[in-house]
């Protein structure tokens, strides 16, 4: 949240801030839900069929566990609880600075990823980023009192103002559809050189987490050991999922 946001109070966020409210539970509901009829020859009625992993963050483990209730609800063979109509899935997560899977980098790779995210800012990408923004970033900076010193605070911006609009949270006059909709633009470039702005930031964001999948596509390729799971569900915070979603 910047300086100036009006809506910084706890007050106005009963989850407490950055936690996954009741509207963020059922949309990871419903994407279970959609996996599963999108899956429905391939997945069967058995929870531990699934491998899932979350970074070690409240609202990804939430996440996780909202998906997986929309995936697998209870058939006759696994209801325990006639009230409940929910199994309960184990969600695997490791401590944030040892996680090089699906956390940023952890703390063995953090400096060399500050050190990439500094080139980024140096780049032509971020300077053609500046040049187009200049407008909104004048505006941004007089009424929020941030600094756009470096290129990921406009995808912080947008994440903020987008997240109170979700919540029904009135905006200032000044955030106009035509800004949400230049914000929501720069925010996407921002986000992926975030995560991909160098070849070596690349590897170190997503580095792992390909590694990871490429070895359990060879468990379960022909000839290798029968894995139990038929599928992995991975809940990252950001920066795998910039990296992956790069064409």
């Amino acid at each position: 949240m910047s300086p100036k946001d009006r809506y910084n109070d706890i007050k106005y966020w009963p989850e407490g801030f950055g936690n996954l409210n009741n509207a963020g539970r059922l949309r990871m509901f419903k994407l279970g839900k959609f996996i599963r009829r999108r899956y429905s020859n391939f997945l069967t009625d058995n929870i531990r069929e699934v491998y899932s992993r979350s970074s070690d963050v409240d609202r990804c483990i939430e996440s996780s566990q909202a998906v997986l209730a929309g995936m697998y609800p209870p058939t006759a063979r696994f209801q325990w609880n006639p009230d409940l109509l929910w199994t309960p899935a184990p969600v695997h997560s490791v401590p944030p600075p040892d996680d090089y899977i699906l956390n940023e980098a952890g703390r063995k790779y953090l400096a060399e990823v500050v050190s990439e995210i500094r080139l980024v800012q140096k780049s032509e990408a971020v300077k053609k980023l500046y040049e187009e923004s200049v407008k909104e970033r004048e505006l941004l900076e007089r009424e929020l009192g941030y600094e756009y010193d470096m290129f990921y605070k406009f995808k912080c911006t947008y994440s903020t103002l987008d997240i109170e609009q979700r919540a029904g949270l009135e905006l200032p006059a000044w955030f106009t559809p035509e800004l949400k909709k230049k914000l929501y633009r720069y925010a996407g470039i921002a986000f992926s050189l975030a995560g991909g702005g160098t070849e070596n930031l690349k590897r170190l964001r997503c580095g792992h987490l390909l590694d990871d999948i490429t070895r359990r596509m060879d468990i379960a390729s022909p000839g290798g050991p029968k894995p139990q799971e038929k599928s992995e569900f991975q809940q990252p915070t950001n920066a795998p999922s910039e990296v992956t979603d790069r064409k």
